[in-house]
């Protein structure tokens, strides 16, 4: 029995294999600026995630990585993430920020997450606590829940920007409203309130409400 499904688990990663080359060999060079382009990368990448989810990562690494070369932002994310992991391979965390950069720079949020999660701890780029606030700003405003709690740390602590207490407290606040917020958000939020006066609290609530609009205007136009 054991041999059996073990050769079922080889012809499924073969299966996987062949779709994802069979997809990528349809894959124009030029693949960015042909009519087909996007669907074709599309199906590519979502062959080589379904292999990943099936812990194939041999073979979704060698699936994302074409894509990666080629442009697409989310293949490029996630073979950042492979890379930083070990996953499909050796980790590398220089790699690793290589392809997060790639991908930050075509303003994927995730990755100007992960980008930034790399310049806070110094994983494969030097630390730089100022470079980490700016990535994680630009993913913040696009609706990056992670994002949005790492620039509410930055202004509560003073990293890589001056701290600034209200300005901690309206990102806290739009951090909350994500729905995979994490409920301590809301004692977080309520222990700078206490520190603030009643006029500032006013204007502060004012400024979450003009962020909160000018986050979903951003989202809807992407």
């Amino acid at each position: 029995l054991g041999r059996v499904w073990a050769a079922v688990k080889t012809a499924t990663r073969l299966m996987a294999f062949a779709a994802a080359s069979l997809v990528l060999a349809a894959m124009p060079r030029t693949a960015a600026h042909a009519d087909d382009g996007p669907a074709v990368t599309q199906a590519a990448f979502h062959t080589a995630m379904q292999a990943y989810d099936h812990r194939d990562f041999d073979v979704a690494f060698t699936a994302l990585l074409p894509l990666a070369e080629a442009g697409d932002p989310r293949a490029q994310r996630v073979v950042g993430q492979m890379l930083r992991s070990g996953k499909g391979g050796t980790r590398d965390f220089a790699a690793a920020a290589h392809w997060y950069e790639r991908a930050a720079d075509q303003e994927d949020a995730a990755a100007q997450t992960k980008l930034g999660l790399a310049y806070t701890f110094g994983r494969g780029v030097p630390r730089d606590a100022s470079a980490a606030f700016t990535l994680f700003s630009r993913a913040a405003y696009q609706g990056d829940g992670a994002a949005q709690v790492r620039v509410a740390d930055a202004y509560a602590a003073g990293q890589g920007v001056l701290p600034n207490a209200t300005a901690a407290y309206i990102w806290y606040v739009v951090a909350a409203t994500h729905p995979d917020a994490c409920p301590c958000l809301h004692e977080t939020v309520a222990d700078l309130a206490a520190n603030l006066t009643p006029g500032a609290l006013a204007e502060a609530d004012r400024s979450v409400r003009r962020l909160l609009a000018e986050i979903e205007a951003r989202t809807a136009a992407r």
